[in-house]
């Protein structure tokens, strides 16, 4: 049982979080208004959205319905730089998955509750399921590094207002921690049982400490759905982790 000083560490920033999430311009049902999209789309190219980009797969079709991964890149690097360095456009080719790619405001993703890159980020997946044949049930939150901690403390946001649904259904984590807000509830051996979705963690292990175990055991701790798959690398990523994450992804959500 979690004791009474504990609970109330945590209930008190858990209703300012509420509080705001309800306030943000985020709730605002038309989400199109905020991130308009440009006059010409290509598909099988780049498309500016907001502060980020989008990629339709190669074939795609208004009248089907498709996955989509939402990446979150490293310290210093943009949404660009991270989708293109990683052959996440020629997986989402095989695979038919639109990928979706905010940028940071500033060169690190903040973490604070009233942080513009978390109303960013959650403005973004809802204009893209506003426009495009989004399957609500396969959204998946997908960072590497620091992109992997802002990950962990989106999964704290992971809900629509006055709805049912969550923003995103799984996760891919590599190389990263947990960040400032998931170590709050870390801390405390508690998470909100209803944020509950299938994650995948991953690490190199010549990495010292493996960034991203503690994070695992905790969640699975919780009764969470977690894969952990670790590669005989350092602090890296390439095509060939984004196929295997991508493969994952295909078997737990088909």
């Amino acid at each position: 049982m979690v004791k009474k000083e504990y609970a109330a560490h945590i209930a008190v920033p858990a209703v300012i979080a509420l509080i705001l999430f309800f306030l943000f311009p985020s709730c605002n049902p038309d989400y199109r208004r905020r991130f308009p999209l440009p006059g010409l789309i290509s598909v099988g190219k780049l498309t500016r959205l907001g502060p980020g980009s989008f990629y339709l797969p190669a074939g795609f079709s208004p009248e089907k319905q498709y996955p989509l991964i939402v990446l979150l890149h490293g310290l210093g690097q943009t949404g660009e730089s991270f989708m293109y360095g990683n052959s996440f456009m020629e997986q989402a080719d095989k695979h038919g998955y639109i990928l979706c790619a905010p940028k940071s405001e500033h060169y690190y993703w903040n973490e604070d509750i009233t942080s513009p890159d978390i109303q960013n980020i959650r403005t973004m997946i809802l204009t893209m399921r506003a426009h495009f044949p989004i399957r609500r049930d396969k959204i998946c939150m997908f960072g590497f590094s620091a992109g992997s901690h802002f990950t962990h403390t989106m999964l704290l946001f992971n809900r629509i207002p006055f709805s049912p649904e969550k923003l995103f259904t799984a996760y891919v984590a590599g190389s990263g921690g947990s960040g400032f807000l998931m170590d709050q509830y870390r801390e405390h051996h508690t998470i909100p049982a209803d944020l509950k979705i299938p994650g995948y963690i991953f690490w190199g292990r010549r990495e010292v400490p493996h960034p991203g175990e503690e994070m695992a055991e905790f969640l699975r701790g919780q009764g969470w759905d977690i894969t952990v798959y670790t590669h005989n690398g350092h602090h890296s990523f390439d095509g060939h982790l984004a196929s295997l994450a991508f493969d994952w992804l295909d078997g737990k959500i088909p």
